[in-house]
């Protein structure tokens, strides 16, 4: 299975970053993982909601028909580290081709 991490716009933190790279390090021990950060899409002079439809659809032409897609959300299911591996094992188990986490 291949795990693809989407993000919007560029993390500028450089600890952030680091810890990217640790986790990307770490990851590619199990599954084969690539990490994209796309664009930020210019809010100027748009309403919230066209900035949220042309961010959808920048994602969108990075989807497959058949990726599996989860979206990590800070209001979505609360996991802990074990069972978010847990939910990824499973995933891996069923034959998953491509996992893509959206950030």
């Amino acid at each position: 299975m291949k795990i693809v991490i989407l993000t919007l716009g560029k993390t500028s933190a450089s600890y952030l970053r680091e810890g990217m790279t640790v986790y990307q390090d770490r990851l590619k021990h199990y599954a084969r993982a690539e990490y994209k950060e796309l664009p930020d899409v210019p809010a100027k002079g748009i309403t919230p909601e066209v900035l949220k439809e042309r961010e959808g659809e920048l994602l969108m032409k990075q989807l497959k028909a058949d990726d599996v897609v989860l979206l990590l959300d800070e209001n979505g299911e609360q996991f802990t580290s074990r069972g978010f591996a847990e939910m990824l094992q499973r995933r891996m188990n069923s034959g998953v081709k491509q996992l893509v986490l959206i950030i």
